[in-house]
């Protein structure tokens, strides 16, 4: 009697690839989630099409909530002169344009803050030798691209400016929505409006006696006022 090797092989394959491929799901979906149902999988028992397309639906759900959730507080650390403090004082105006042919805050290092809070403290070794005898010593602009989903209004952030002059800005205060703070100093609160939908809310903070520059933002500001952060802008994905 001859036996047709090839024949058996392909239907052993077939049949090895039918029950592997499911099995190797739910192993990979026991691996990612340790809740996932899979009380169904015993010995010597039929697979259960049913259960297995719970399971795959969950798997479904739970990548569907991890790519839509929250991917942290960033904010564009963008110092004027590429690195460390400047010689000031603080501009009236700046580029918050995702423009790479000239200076712009949109561009720089990504910066985690608690929800908007955050505290840093900006020095340098030594005088910037090119200040002026009655200089300013700033740092800045840190933008957050925010959103709005609420009516234009006005928010109050509170926070740690330095002796200033010191400033928060709205859109680099250019354009429809443009808004430049009080001049600020110290610990301070003040008072921004906001449009609705989209817009960056930039600080640049300063100092009249020093090379040390500290600007602190205690509070939850981002969470606290309903904003959240506009991910594609910050981190310019689909060309933003």
């Amino acid at each position: 009697m001859s036996i047709d090797f090839s024949s058996f092989e392909h239907r052993g394959l077939r049949r090895l690839w039918r029950y592997a491929l499911p099995i190797g799901v739910i192993a990979a979906s026991a691996m990612t989630a340790r809740a996932f149902d899979t009380s169904w999988v015993a010995p010597n028992q039929p697979i259960s099409a049913a259960s297995l397309k719970d399971d795959l639906d969950e798997i479904s759900t739970r990548l569907a909530a991890l790519e839509s959730s929250t991917l942290g507080y960033p904010a564009v650390d963008s110092a004027l002169s590429g690195v460390g403090l400047w010689c000031g004082p603080a501009p009236t105006s700046f580029s918050v344009a995702t423009n790479a042919s000239a200076f712009s805050a949109a561009f720089g290092r990504i910066m985690t803050t608690s929800e908007g809070a955050f505290a840093q403290a900006f020095a340098e070794p030594s005088l910037p030798t090119n200040c002026g005898s009655a200089p300013n010593y700033c740092y800045g602009p840190i933008t957050f691209f925010l959103i709005n989903p609420n009516a234009a209004r006005t928010i109050t952030l509170n926070g740690f400016f330095d002796d200033g002059p010191s400033y928060i800005y709205v859109d680099g205060n250019t354009g429809a929505n443009k808004f430049l703070s009080p001049a600020l100093f110290n610990t301070t609160s003040t008072n921004v409006t906001i449009p609705t939908g989209p817009f960056a809310l930039s600080m640049i903070a300063c100092s009249n006696n020093g090379p040390t520059v500290g600007l602190y933002i205690p509070n939850q500001f981002i969470t606290a006022n309903g904003l959240s952060i506009e991910y594609d802008r910050t981190f310019h994905r689909a060309g933003k």
